[in-house]
This record gives C-alpha cells, structure tokens and sequence, in this order.
C-alpha cells in the first residue's frame, strides 16, 4: 500500500469548533475513507491544546479493545471505569 498523506482541513475543523462552541450536537457524515476520523482526531489535538481541562474519550471501533461495545449502556460502563478502559494514543 502506498504511504498516503494525510491533510489538514482547517475549514471543517473550524466548523466543528463553532459549532461546539454554540452547543451544538454535530454528525460527521460521509463515505468511507474519506477522512471522517482522521477529521476527529483532528479535533481531539484542537481541544487538548485549546481546552485542556476538557475530558476527551476516543473510541477506535476498529481496534480489538472495543469491539465488544455494542450499546450505549456498555460504552458509559466503560468510560466511566477509567481503571478498566485502555487508553489508545496515536
């Protein structure tokens, strides 16, 4: 596979931050591979640098970890124990 590059989208990272800033609940919707997660990390690195006393959960659903969260009652039961939820970095 050939190494891909990865872009900045400063615009929809900036509509993302307005939003949220007015209470907003938003949907990132698109096909895949198009660039929907790497636009929430994007954001996740925004808020850790602009907000750091924000409490920021990232969820790969991708990764082994969490492939047995199958509802909301299951994924609040994990975030909530800090202790038994695995941190993922990227």
């Amino acid at each position: 596979m050939a190494n891909l590059k990865l872009i900045d989208r400063p615009i929809y990272l900036n509509h993302i931050i307005t939003s949220i800033n007015r209470g907003m609940m938003i949907f990132l919707v698109g096909q895949r591979r198009v660039g929907k997660s790497y636009l929430l990390l994007l954001f996740k690195r925004w808020l850790e640098e602009n907000r750091p006393s924000a409490h920021v959960l990232y969820i790969d659903k991708e990764r082994l970890g969490a492939k047995e969260l199958t509802d909301a009652d299951q994924l609040y039961e994990r975030a909530t124990d800090i202790e038994a939820f695995p941190i993922w970095s990227f």
